[in-house]
């Protein structure tokens, strides 16, 4: 026979090797290289977003800060630094507003003065922006655009300065970082009619809006304001209108002894007669039409006369929560000016009587049993006015606890209840503390709930035997001065059961169901530890025991006219009988 051979050599050669390697590598040096570039644009792109947002935070900073000028505007260049100062109003000791830029180290502050700033002493309180390359000022003189350009001297003064009723200042800033340069100008149009180069001499006294707005109306707030004489509120005010109109306000009150300074901050002498009603008015810049918008809130001078404190307790006792109220009296007075606050008087009575709430309630202790001590209610805005409530505790007397003897079954759960006889008695002083004196030699078979009262008794105790408890029951000696104890004699009959109305029989009609009901004494739940049976045997009868009673059911074929039914305790000679009739 001949053999056939068929090989399979698959594989690959040394040049494909070769070949599928190159392949490879040009691709994942393609793919590497798309990754890097893209990943170094996606920075360049991150930083110059970054950079351009610098900018636009700087411009808008810048704009914050100047935007509503109320005065005036000057601008100086030193050649180092370059300082915008900003009049806000007519006199030198209000505070001025600077804005600077160092060209050594690039960044722009921000600070606010009474006193002058020269380029050379300007405090460096908060950084507008860092990294700046260029900072430029132009000051546009009205509708024509003519530029005023700062002069290089830094104790120069314009001769001469142009009240703008459109003024307006262009801002270039350029910001460089990380080598990339991003630049940006802005003009800022001023809310207020204001002085273009002023200086302190030449800056703009009057109050008008410019002419690309216009205020409409000045609201206050709040519109009701309550103080006492010697107090002090601030007031704020905003004016709203078309366009954006200045928020500068002129405050006034026609009060005397009641001031108002140009914040809106009113204060009220000490001195002044309380009781009445002060008229606070803000009124803004006048508009082009000669329209000057007002608005006007009130400030209440409240005058707090008396405090009366009450309570509506009729006995106040040791232990318990007392809930006292203040009554302040007096005129033009609000919810907040009737505020007080509760004290108690006697240094001696804080260790047994305290504040427990803001409200008014006042807590005791079991040592305020029979004292008396003084609560005083304060004004909280005039401490010198105050209120007082002298009260006593009841000193309680227990005149009798109270004691009884009472029965308890077996298998039971029975509260006990002892009556309280004593007086001026709280609520909280009839708390009652049980506990079992004596036994009775059943130990843990009987218990007691110590608050309340409830008696558990077993039901594996001897069915034959009586026994007797002594229970205890007292007040708790942090309830009483004198605490007393009194005893209950607990009986546990021993067990026997009984026919209701045996002696009287029952009947029965042939063919019917008859229930006789039973009573047993020492033992709650006894259904289970009886039994029933007929005297004589009955056929076709059905005997058994339920809670309610035993019940006997016949047939027709009963020949017996009588019939005895007994019923038998279980563990005990306990039995009865009751005689059923047959109709």
């Amino acid at each position: 026979m001949k053999k056939i051979t068929i090989e399979n050599n698959k594989g690959l050669t040394l040049l494909e090797m070769i070949i599928s390697v190159a392949i490879m590598s040009i691709v994942i040096v393609t793919v590497t290289s798309f990754m890097v570039t893209g990943t170094k644009m996606f920075g360049a792109s991150n930083n110059e977003i970054q950079l351009q947002q610098e900018v636009q935070l700087a411009l808008s900073n810048v704009e914050n800060r100047i935007i509503d000028a109320k005065r005036g505007i000057r601008c100086d260049d030193d050649g180092t630094q370059v300082i915008l100062t900003v009049f806000n109003d007519k006199t030198s000791t209000e505070p001025k507003e600077y804005i600077v830029w160092n060209r050594k180290d690039k960044k722009i502050y921000y600070a606010s003065s009474t006193s002058d700033v020269t380029l050379t002493t300007f405090p460096t309180n908060e950084v507008l922006a860092s990294n700046v390359e260029k900072f430029e000022v132009k000051l546009k003189e009205g509708t024509l655009g003519t530029t005023i350009t700062p002069d290089p001297s830094a104790t120069a003064q314009p001769t001469e300065s142009v009240v703008k009723s459109n003024p307006k200042v262009e801002i270039a800033i350029e910001v460089q970082e990380k080598g990339r340069t991003h630049s940006s100008q802005k003009i800022v149009t001023f809310r207020n009619n204001i002085t273009v180069a002023a200086n302190e001499d030449t800056i703009y006294t009057e109050t008008k809006n410019g002419l690309d707005s216009k205020a409409e109306n000045v609201k206050i707030t709040p519109q009701d304001v309550y103080v006492v004489p010697g107090e002090s509120y601030q007031f704020n005010a905003r004016v709203t209108g078309t366009g954006y109109p200045s928020q500068m306000v002129t405050w006034s009150v026609k009060e005397a002894g009641v001031t108002v300074n140009n914040s809106g901050l009113v204060t009220v002498d000490a001195s002044i007669a309380a009781g009445g009603v002060v008229e606070v008015t803000a009124v803004a810049p006048e508009n082009s039409d000669g329209v000057v918008p007002s608005g006007t809130a009130r400030l209440h001078i409240s005058k707090i006369e008396r405090i009366t404190v009450t309570t509506e307790a009729t006995k106040i006792y040791a232990g318990s929560m007392l809930k006292v109220n203040a009554n302040v009296a007096g005129a033009e007075l609000n919810d907040e000016m009737k505020k007080v606050t509760f004290s108690i008087k006697e240094e001696e009575a804080r260790s047994w009587a305290s504040v427990y709430s803001s409200s008014g309630v006042i807590g005791l202790n079991a040592e305020a049993r029979g004292k008396t001590f003084t609560i005083v209610a304060t004004s909280t805005h005039n401490p010198a006015i105050s209120g007082e409530l002298t009260v006593t505790v009841e000193d309680t007397a227990l005149s009798d606890l109270g004691s009884d003897a009472v029965q308890v079954n077996r298998n039971s759960s029975t509260e006990l209840v002892s009556n309280v006889v004593g007086e001026n008695l709280a609520a909280s002083e009839l708390r009652l503390e049980w506990s079992i004196a004596d036994d009775g030699g059943l130990g843990d078979r009987v218990s007691i709930g110590a608050y309340s009262g409830v008696l558990n008794v077993s039901k594996d105790i001897n069915y034959e035997n009586e026994y007797q408890l002594k229970v205890a029951v007292a007040i708790s000696a942090d309830r009483l001065s004198n605490p007393e104890t009194k005893y209950i004699t607990v009986t546990i009959p021993k067990v026997s059961i009984h026919f209701v109305n045996g002696d009287g029989g029952a009947e029965i009609q042939k063919n019917g169901t008859v229930i006789l009901p039973y009573e047993v004494i020492g033992l709650d739940g006894a259904a289970a530890d009886i039994t029933a049976a007929t005297n004589p045997s009955i056929r076709n009868s059905i005997i058994y025991v339920t809670n309610d009673g035993i019940r006997l059911s016949i047939g027709n074929e009963v020949k017996s006219n009588k019939i005895s039914v007994i019923a038998t305790l279980r563990n005990t000679n306990s039995s009865d009988s009751i005689e059923v009739t047959v109709k």
